[in-house]
């Protein structure tokens, strides 16, 4: 569909790498992208209400972030201009025109020769589709209810509407789709950019470093990184990334190094040096339902891979190995570094040719064409 028009509503494109902006990078036609609107309900405090007027300040803009270049034939960012205040249905009506007139004046100014898509990461939207569109795609990245900060009811009763709203619901992860709704749910798994990381060494180093890149957040195991760290003494672990949640404990042991995001062009170089990288996270609800976007990637560049048992990690095995404790990842992990060759992490990146971000996006526009079916 190289004709399409695609409204998006996703996160602030350029502030952080995220599945939606991977897979948008990669839509042909034009993309009208809108950046987040929000997903919690300030409160009356002072440092909420400053965020808020911030929010609403913010100017749209066009382009795309250098790290993913997109394949659109126009591309414009969009900061709305709203109130965060979803629940209030004046709110709703102000935010609503506000939106609608933004994307009227793209579709006025880059008039549709095919048809207008919606693509939406988040269910609030739902409330904010006031304008002409053919087909309304729900990205259902997480667990919304039971993310950090955000809002529960307004998550719930977004989402709710959503689903009833949607043609089709997209979910990077099995435990993200309702049973009532298999019917127009698809499972789209996360893909990578392989060419982002195909220049990743594949000699395997001496120095004995397991790595982490990513969002640093509360979702993290943070005892198994302490047990690890503690059992592994002669081993470095490295964290790169923003740091949303990080216990100051844990800066305090010599052999965990807290390191500033890289990026997104110099990650192959920056994991140069790892002998294995690691996705430790918690397994509870939120994290069933996650897919992390690293593991590939760590398997774009080579690397022997781990991950605690997320559903979404069992699917890699056993490119991927499963972590179940502390004693058991310190004897796989030290027998993996062991066994490591250059042929191996060629064979791992090989591996990972067919999860591109290009074909993924293939699949989303079949799924929307009525091309293709729940896998």
């Amino acid at each position: 569909m190289n004709d399409a028009t695609w409204i998006v509503f996703g996160d602030d494109w350029g502030a952080h790498p995220s599945t939606t902006q991977y897979l948008v990078a990669e839509l042909e036609g034009s993309v009208f992208w809108i950046n987040s609107i929000g997903m919690r309900t300030p409160k009356l405090t002072r440092q909420d209400l400053f965020r808020a007027i911030r929010k609403v300040k913010a100017r749209g803009g066009s382009g795309a972030q250098k790290e993913l270049p997109v394949k659109a034939s126009c591309f414009e960012v969009c900061a709305p201009k709203i109130l965060p205040f979803h629940l209030q249905p004046r709110i709703r009506l102000i935010n609503a025109d506000w939106l609608s007139r933004a994307v009227n004046t793209f579709l006025k100014a880059h008039p549709p020769k095919g048809p207008v898509m919606v693509l939406s990461a988040n269910p609030v939207a739902n409330w904010y589709l006031n304008f002409n569109f053919d087909k309304l795609a729900y990205l259902r990245l997480d667990d919304y209810p039971e993310l950090p900060g955000v809002d529960r009811k307004l998550a719930e009763r977004a989402e709710a509407e959503m689903y009833t709203k949607a043609d089709i619901i997209i979910a990077p992860a099995q435990k993200l789709i309702s049973e009532g709704l298999k019917q127009k749910s698809f499972y789209l798994p996360q893909g990578v950019n392989t060419d982002n990381f195909i220049t990743a060494p594949d000699d395997v180093p001496d120095a004995k470093n397991l790595g982490f890149f990513g969002l640093l957040a509360e979702w993290l195991d943070y005892d198994l990184v302490r047990e690890v760290a503690e059992k592994l003494p002669e081993w470095t672990l490295e964290f790169i990334g923003p740091v949303r949640f990080f216990p100051d404990h844990l800066t305090d042991l010599p052999n965990v190094k807290l390191l500033p995001p890289v990026p997104y062009d110099q990650l192959s170089e920056a994991v140069g040096h790892w002998s294995a990288a690691w996705a430790p996270f918690k397994v509870n609800k939120l994290t069933e339902g996650v897919n992390p976007l690293k593991l590939r990637e760590y398997l774009a560049a080579g690397l022997a891979s781990f991950c605690t048992a997320l559903p979404e990690a069992e699917v890699l095995k056993p490119d991927v190995e499963i972590i179940y404790n502390a004693d058991d990842f310190c004897t796989q992990l030290k027998q993996t570094a062991l066994e490591d060759t250059a042929e191996m992490r060629k064979q791992r990146k090989s591996n990972m040719r067919d999860h591109s971000w290009k074909k993924r996006a293939e699949t989303l526009t079949k799924m929307l064409l009525g091309q293709a079916h729940v896998e």
